[in-house]
């Protein structure tokens, strides 16, 4: 079974964003898929890697409610550069700005060396009508 961490945000709160982080000596590459809730429909997707300039976050679709019980999925393949080293990818889920909880992944990696790593974020509201 896949660990899932539940991260509460306020159904009633702003806008829901995701931020990806890549701590290391690595490069990684990713797919973020944001599930319906309770089935295989997809809500967003996209793909990036932290070799560019480009910010690794995104505005999840509004409003804040329709995201209860959404599923947060990121798969990275990641490589091991120069020396290697220990490695994190990081999930952080922000409302109206503020960091509500974030979830990692860590580990080590050698040179050259290749893993991939899942995170999965489910969105839970404690006051839904």
């Amino acid at each position: 079974m896949v660990d899932v961490k539940n991260i509460i945000f306020d159904k009633d709160g702003g806008p829901l964003k995701v931020n990806f982080k890549f701590k290391g000596i690595v490069g990684a590459s990713y797919t973020f898929t944001l599930w319906e809730a309770k089935t295989n429909a997809i809500a967003m997707e996209s793909r990036g890697n932290n070799l560019n300039d480009d910010d690794d976050n995104y505005n999840l679709p509004g409003p804040a409610i329709k995201n209860a019980d959404r599923l947060i999925e990121l798969d990275t393949l990641l490589k091991g550069l120069d020396q290697g080293g220990k490695y994190s990818v990081i999930v952080e889920v922000y409302q109206d700005e503020k960091l509500l909880e974030s979830d990692i992944d860590k580990g080590e990696i050698k040179a050259g060396e290749a893993k991939q790593s899942f995170i999965y974020v489910r969105l839970i509201t404690l006051n839904v009508v």
